[in-house]
């Protein structure tokens, strides 16, 4: 039997390489002489040093965008080896029925390829991997399986992570002494607000069909349009918030695409935020958990962090603008629409009528209650349990993956 050598593909470093980090310290207590290789996807010796390696396992990122099973073929031919997927996406919609088209992915490949599929929680590896078989992509729906999310597992270390980059070591110091209750956390997500269809075509995952309609076209223009206003919106709010108190502690942080993007155009509109004592603007690697456990208020557009804010116990709040995604349009395409996807919040906002919000909350500061919705959330999305929530057992996801990896690589792989 050969020695068991995992290959890990990563396609956005600063999401997945904690994830990776963790799941190879678990490989290794699971089996000392097992060697790891991780190697994002883009690196212009991608081929090469995969092929030299010589993995007995891949772990990668799903196949969803268009054109990236092609490269996943040749290895699988070229070493012998086994093809894992597991989902960095897993906030599933639970309102939007077309939501799950856009998880499932637009890539076209057969049933052997993907050896396993491995997914956040029980609910998307129903829907998701349920689609998988009908569309042909998978063998069969026992090989989707729900395995947890290792970046959640610093909430449940017994260790509280102490800072280590640059940007958790400043959060630190100026959080330090302050109530919670003073400090607002907003995140942003706006990429879509710097695309254009030539970038959306080359993605190869926003648009469900190769060639767009000439109306799919227009929707994604003025989704762009509408974006850059929502964003413009944000940031006002963001700036409005740090000018009621100077003793309040405003954090934002930015999402990693949009730093990919703002790095290559050289021009970044959260520049506004810079320059101002009680305005803390991140947009380098920083660990979520430490900002959340010291946050008063947590501002979203829709994102997965919001299930942070539920194990954290922070107040979660989601922000719209109700002009600009009217609750009752259930978007075509919900790559261009910001809305809840059906998740639970302490409360739901709209973006002009969040420096109220933040002026009543320091008169009387909201408390955070973890409502049986949350709780259904984070068991069903990322199989975190009632007994992971109240410590009767820990959480750890990077062992079960990593256990998982180990047994695969000793199945007999698919045929491709």
């Amino acid at each position: 039997m050969k020695a068991l050598r995992v290959a890990m593909i990563v396609n956005k470093p600063e999401r997945e390489d904690l994830i990776l980090e963790r799941i190879a310290q678990a490989l290794r207590r699971i089996n000392p002489a097992c060697a790891t290789l991780r190697v994002e996807y883009r690196d212009p010796a991608f081929f090469e040093r995969v092929t030299q390696f010589e993995p007995t396992v891949i772990l990668t990122f799903p196949l969803t965008a268009r054109g990236i099973a092609a490269r996943f073929y040749a290895l699988k031919y070229a070493l012998d080896c086994r093809i894992v997927s597991y989902r960095t996406e897993g906030q599933i919609s639970l309102s939007d029925t077309n939501y799950s088209d856009w998880m499932v992915g637009f890539d076209e490949y057969g049933p052997n390829l993907v050896e396993w599929e491995l997914f956040w929680g029980d609910l998307s590896a129903q829907v998701v991997g349920e689609c998988l078989v009908s569309q042909n992509k998978l063998a069969d729906a026992g090989r989707a399986r729900a395995v947890g999310y290792p970046r959640y597992e610093t909430y449940f270390d017994a260790v509280e992570r102490s800072g280590e980059t640059e940007a958790e070591l400043r959060f630190l110091e100026l959080a330090r002494g302050r109530p919670r209750e003073r400090v607002a956390f907003f995140i942003s997500g706006f990429c879509i607000a710097e695309y254009s269809v030539e970038d959306m075509l080359r993605g190869g995952d926003v648009f469900p069909n190769r060639d767009p309609r000439p109306e799919e076209v227009l929707q994604a223009l003025a989704a762009v349009e509408k974006c850059r206003d929502f964003r413009d919106r944000w940031i006002d709010a963001t700036l409005a918030v740090a000018d009621l108190d100077p003793e309040l502690l405003v954090v934002f942080k930015s999402h990693p695409v949009e730093n990919i993007i703002f790095a290559r155009q050289g021009n970044n509109p959260y520049d506004r935020l810079r320059g101002r004592d009680n305005v803390l603007y991140i947009d380098t690697p920083v660990g979520i958990d430490l900002i959340l456990r010291r946050s008063g208020l947590f501002f979203h557009y829709g994102s997965t962090v919001a299930a942070e804010s539920y194990i954290a116990g922070t107040p979660c709040l989601f922000t719209t603008a109700f002009d600009l995604y009217p609750e009752d349009k259930v978007p075509e395409n919900p790559c261009f629409y910001f809305h809840d996807l059906g998740w639970p919040a302490s409360a739901k906002l709209d973006i002009a009528d969040v420096p109220d919000f933040v002026r009543r909350h320091l008169e009387n500061p909201v408390r955070f209650e973890r409502t049986e919705r949350m709780s259904w959330v984070l068991d069903r999305v990322f199989a975190i349990r009632d007994a992971h929530l109240d410590g009767r057992s820990r959480y750890s996801p990077s062992q079960e993956i990593a256990a998982f990896l180990a047994a695969s690589a000793a199945t007999p792989m698919l045929d491709p």
